[in-house]
């Protein structure tokens, strides 16, 4: 369980901060986003970081009970899926974006 603590609490920041602009500025999140869907680098790179965060957080937090921790270890497994698909497909990721 101590695991599961430290993990929220580097995730629970960074989700807060990123939150916030999507409730205080979502025009200005749209036009990041546009920018960001033009460039398969960033879409690469970004898929690289975010996979291997997620896998950091399943090799260590891999805790499959029906309690709160699992959302860690959900959130672990779609890290994991969606930087690979950014790392394997970033042609595709652009697609199925709506910008």
């Amino acid at each position: 369980m101590a695991t599961s603590i430290w993990i929220a609490k580097l995730l629970g920041p960074v989700l807060l901060v990123a939150a916030i602009p999507m409730l205080t500025s979502a025009r200005d999140l749209h036009e990041v986003a546009r920018e960001f869907l033009k460039s398969r680098v960033l879409i690469y790179v970004t898929g690289v970081l975010v996979m291997v965060g997620g896998l950091a957080i399943v090799n260590k937090h891999n805790i499959w009970i029906t309690d709160w921790p699992i959302i860690i270890t959900l959130f672990g497994w779609a890290m994991i899926i969606g930087g690979g698909a950014r790392v394997a497909l970033p042609s595709a990721v652009r697609a199925l974006s709506r910008y």
